[in-house]
């Protein structure tokens, strides 16, 4: 079966954008290209690898950069975006979601990936234990933050419908657990209201 020529053009478009615009790695900082598809090009160092992805069905572009090990299946690396996030760098660059279905946004985005990676992930690349250590505390914090948020979604649609069945004691239990910070002004109006129609 013959490759469909557009999807060729862009695997070829990808890794020579990757090699391109990633060539510092190789300059700067000693390393070597040791894996190029049309989905995934690595480099390593002695003591660090970066993996450029490119998904094959969402055509999101990701980087991740981690310490090397032995066995490489034992690898954990983070995610360029997570590396900003310990610089708080992300929303100043607004990074989200990057992706490149065709050639042209290949070109586009391939070269800003390289960059804020140069920029954002220089101790990284040089191997610090305190860069990944500061990645790891953020990461966790950042997963701590998507709980706390989940656990909240959960609250509100218990106490939205127990506010539609008019079971006030339910609301005020549920409302009384959320941190008074974290309700909204409607939600408050509404624990004042609930706790008023039992008494207290």
């Amino acid at each position: 079966m013959s490759r469909n020529p557009e999807r060729s053009a862009r695997d070829d478009v990808f890794v020579a954008e990757v090699l391109s615009s990633f060539g510092f790695l190789i300059s700067d900082y000693g390393f070597r290209c040791v894996t190029a598809t049309p989905t995934h090009v690595r480099y390593e160092s002695k003591h660090v690898f970066v993996n450029v992805y490119r998904d094959p069905v969402s055509f999101e572009i990701e980087v991740e950069i981690g310490r090397r090990h032995l066995i490489r299946a034992a690898e954990r690396g983070f995610t360029l975006g997570e590396i900003m996030d310990s610089l708080s760098a992300r929303e100043k660059e607004g990074y989200t979601f990057i992706q490149a279905s065709t050639s042209e946004r290949v070109r586009k985005f391939v070269p800003i990936m390289a960059e804020w990676t140069k920029r954002y992930a220089s101790e990284t690349l040089s191997g610090s234990r305190s860069s990944f250590l500061r990645a790891l505390v953020s990461r966790e914090r950042r997963a701590d933050h998507e709980w706390e948020q989940m656990e909240l979604s959960t609250v509100r649609a218990r106490a939205d419908r127990a506010w539609h069945r008019k079971d006030y004691r339910q609301i005020v239990e549920l409302y009384s657990a959320v941190a008074p910070g974290d309700l909204t002004a409607s939600e408050v109006k509404k624990l004042e209201y609930a706790k008023k129609r039992l008494g207290g």
